[in-house]
């Protein structure tokens, strides 16, 4: 074990992101800066889950979150798989268990995220959105699920 907890309570863990994000989705688009705990979820099982369950737990969440936003079903399907196949094959290079890693992980994940399902639906976003709102959306994504990830690693003993 890596000091991550157990693999049950980690996918606990993001099954629960996951739930929020569904059950407060409304609340979670209006509000522009608001987190962004899909990505967050796919994020956190990238780190976890190996390339082809990772690339398949963002597959999943990116239909689901396609088919209740009405729009952009393949589009968001596509973006969070190959961003849970990357993400599960990156974590071999760097140091997955610093706290500060997970942190920085989830933020710049989250940024780049953004950008690219923003780039493939509108191209009118502008600076704004790129230096502004997404680094702050990806920010408070960052404390919160990075906030859950340490009290998960906490909890765990040895």
């Amino acid at each position: 074990m890596n000091g991550r907890g157990s693999t049950l309570a980690y996918m606990i863990l993001v099954g629960t992101l996951l739930a929020l994000h569904f059950l407060f989705r409304p609340a979670l688009v209006s509000w522009p800066m608001g987190p962004d705990l899909l990505t967050g979820a796919v994020l956190l099982g990238g780190l976890r889950l190996r390339a082809g369950a990772a690339a398949g737990l963002g597959f999943g969440a990116g239909l689901l979150d396609g088919a209740m936003a009405l729009t952009g079903i393949g589009r968001g399907a596509l973006v969070y798989a190959v961003l849970g196949y990357v993400t599960s094959r990156w974590r071999e290079l760097f140091f997955s268990d610093v706290p500060l890693f997970v942190f920085a992980y989830l933020f710049f994940g989250c940024w780049v995220a953004k950008l690219v399902l923003s780039l493939l639906a509108d191209f009118s976003l502008g600076w704004e959105f790129a230096l502004l709102e997404a680094p702050t959306a990806s920010a408070v994504t960052a404390v919160l699920c990075g906030g859950a990830d340490r009290l998960l690693a906490r909890g765990a003993p040895g």
